[in-house]
Formats: C-alpha cells, sequence, structure tokens
C-alpha cells in the first residue's frame, strides 16, 4: 500500500471511530430520556436548562472517554502541555481577532458584490433549546462557554488532530480536522465560519504547543456568541 493510500486510510479511521462515538453516545442519551422517562422535564421550562446541561455533560464523557483510552494506547500527544497564562490568552485573543476580521472581510465582500455564499449563513439559534429564564440561561452558558469547548477541542484537536499529524504534516492535519470538525457540526449554512474557525483554533494549538489556548479561544468565541443571541432575543 502506498504512503498517500495509508494516509486516505488512516483519515477514514479516524473519522468513522469518532462517528461511532457520537452516534453511541446520541444512542444511548436517547435510552435515557426513554428509561428515566426525562421527556416531561425537556417539556417543562423550569427544568429543561438543568436536563439538557446534564444530558450534554453525559454524552460528551461518552464520546471522549472512550476516544480518549482508544489513543492513548498509542500513544498519541493530547497537548495537554502546560503554558504561560499569558501566552494561552494572549494567543487566544490574536486568534479571535484574526477569525473576526475575516469574517468582517467576508461578510463586507458578500454585501458589495451581491453574493450568496453557500455555506456562509445564519447560524441556528441554540438558547431556546435550554428553555427560557435566568435559571435556564445559567445553564446554557455553562454547556456553550465551558462544556462544549472543553469536550469539543478534546475531540477534535487534542485527539483528532494529533493523530492526524501522525499522518500527514501540519497544516494538511490541520485542514481536515478543521473540516471534520466543521461537518460535525450538521449546521451547514454556517460550514465556512466553522471550517475557518476550526482552522484558527488547530494553528493556535500548534503555534503554542498547548490545547488550552485552542479551549481559550473556542470560550471567548462561544462567550461573544451567547452575549449576542441573548442581546437577539431579549430586545
Amino acid at each position: 500500500m502506498s504512503k498517500i493510500q495509508q494516509n486516505k486510510s488512516s483519515s477514514i479511521k479516524i473519522v468513522a471511530l469518532t462517528t461511532a462515538f457520537i452516534t453511541i453516545s446520541i444512542l444511548i442519551v436517547n435510552i435515557i430520556l426513554s428509561g428515566f422517562n426525562l421527556e416531561p422535564l425537556l417539556e417543562n421550562n423550569t427544568h429543561r436548562g438543568a436536563t439538557l446541561f446534564i444530558l450534554l455533560i453525559v454524552q460528551s464523557i461518552l464520546i471522549i472517554a472512550p476516544v480518549y483510552f482508544y489513543y492513548k494506547k498509542q500513544n498519541v500527544d493530547l497537548s495537554l502541555n502546560k503554558a504561560k497564562p499569558s501566552t494561552i490568552i494572549g494567543s487566544a485573543l490574536i486568534g479571535f481577532i484574526t477569525f473576526f476580521i475575516i469574517n468582517v472581510a467576508i461578510s463586507y465582500l458578500s454585501t458589495e458584490l451581491n453574493l450568496q455564499i453557500p455555506g456562509y449563513g445564519e447560524q441556528d439559534a441554540r438558547l431556546g433549546l435550554f428553555g427560557y429564564g435566568p435559571y435556564n440561561m445559567i445553564f446554557a452558558g455553562l454547556a456553550l462557554i465551558i462544556i462544549a469547548p472543553i469536550a469539543e477541542e478534546l475531540l477534535f484537536r487534542g485527539l483528532m488532530l494529533n493523530q492526524l499529524k501522525q499522518k500527514f504534516n501540519s497544516k494538511t492535519a490541520i485542514i481536515i480536522s478543521a473540516a471534520i470538525f466543521a461537518g460535525f457540526h450538521l449546521e451547514f449554512q454556517i460550514f465556512i465560519p466553522l471550517f475557518i474557525i476550526g482552522i484558527i483554533l488547530g494553528a493556535v494549538q500548534e503555534k503554542t504547543g498547548t490545547i488550552y489556548a485552542a479551549i481559550a479561544l473556542h470560550m471567548i468565541n462561544n462567550s461573544l456568541a451567547f452575549i449576542v443571541e441573548i442581546f437577539e432575543t431579549t430586545f
């Protein structure tokens, strides 16, 4: 088998394993919903946020744990390296500013040229899924700003990117992991911005040598999106 074929086979294996773990986690969460009769809690606005928050934690563990132990056996570096807070925060801010400038440039060009760019649309509202009111907003914030960035970065940058780097050069691995990251969100109307932020997240981790910088950038991005959606739904 040629090197190109081996690389392709490895990429397919990584995607297949990740897909399998995500699918299994979704099935288990649905079984938990049915087995423990949690549907009424999701229908009740008072308990919806807390219920979704707990389910998100369970799903994150179900995805990350098996993938982590699988790759740990192969001695894959997860980039859980310590770094100065100034390095982590500084790199995260530079990454976010870069992402913001790129988004502004694309938006400006699409407006000026009257272009409809496929994959560059509006993101689906997420806060409504958690219900409404201060109580549910707290759980929504914890889920979107803390849990999601940590889980996604461990999966896509810590595990997947570092595994891909064993078969590809760093730039190729970052691009592949960013494409997979964007695709797994299943929001194809915003595939392009997800792909761009995926590349920047990978580049930040590669530059700093630590996944904590990527997590920090992800948290900053989700925090701004969270605040913007709150203002849009409130005013």
